[in-house]
Order: structure tokens, then C-alpha cells, then sequence
């Protein structure tokens, strides 16, 4: 299965204007659980740029894009480019998968979201 770290380092490029930018990392929206693919534009991109802790460190350069709204404007490298990962795989490989991906990532990710960040629910409203 494809995981976070086959997507970090991956060429993305842009459908209308064929500009590159590079996957750093992935982003998930404490509140309603969207989950953002984070981009920086190849001409800014730095290796430290590659999975941050912390989004802030991206700066200005930062593009975020809604994973559902990924697909259809933009296309992954088939190469590793800066990616760590062991796996090869086309953009029409993740384009097939692209939903089961996003729910195995929310799965993963939704647990890691402290308490205190997580959606409101009735119970915190009197």
C-alpha cells in the first residue's frame, strides 16, 4: 500500500500551466479531517523543505491543495525525484487508488489529533 512517505519528495505537475512543484508533505484539517496535499514550487524548493514538523517552516512558499480536488488538476512524477520511498509507481496507479489512499491516510492520521483540536461535537455546547 502506498503510504505518506511514497508521496513526500514525488515532482507534482500542474495540469493548465505544466509548472512543477515538489510534495513536501501532508496536511490534515483538525476540524472537519480534510486532508491537504502541501506543495512547494520547484524553483523555491529546499531538501529541509521535506516533511516538516511544523508548516510554518515552509513559509510563503507553501501550496495547499484539498486531496479531492488533487487528481483532477494535477499529475505526480512517475520517478522518485527527492522521494525516500523503495516503491516506483505511476500517477494512474494513485489515480485508481486515490480514494482508498485517502481513507487509509485518514485512519491514520485522525487518531494522532490531540483531543482538545478534534471537531466540536454537541456534548461541548450547553
Amino acid at each position: 500500500m502506498i503510504d505518506h512517505n511514497d508521496l513526500i519528495g514525488k515532482k507534482v505537475y500542474r495540469a493548465f500551466d505544466k509548472k512543477i512543484f515538489v510534495c513536501c508533505t501532508l496536511s490534515i484539517n483538525p476540524k472537519n479531517y480534510e486532508i491537504s496535499i502541501v506543495l512547494v514550487d520547484l524553483d523555491n524548493f529546499e531538501k529541509y523543505m521535506l516533511n516538516p514538523m511544523e508548516l510554518s517552516v515552509l513559509g510563503g512558499y507553501a501550496h495547499l491543495v484539498l486531496w479531492d480536488h488533487f487528481i483532477e488538476n494535477y499529475k505526480f512524477s512517475q520517478y522518485k525525484d527527492f522521494s525516500s520511498s523503495k516503491l516506483e509507481f505511476s500517477h494512474n496507479v494513485l489515480a485508481v487508488n486515490w480514494q482508498l489512499i485517502k481513507r487509509n491516510f485518514t485512519d491514520f492520521l485522525v487518531p494522532l489529533i490531540p483531543e482538545e483540536n478534534k471537531k466540536n461535537t454537541g456534548k461541548d455546547h450547553p
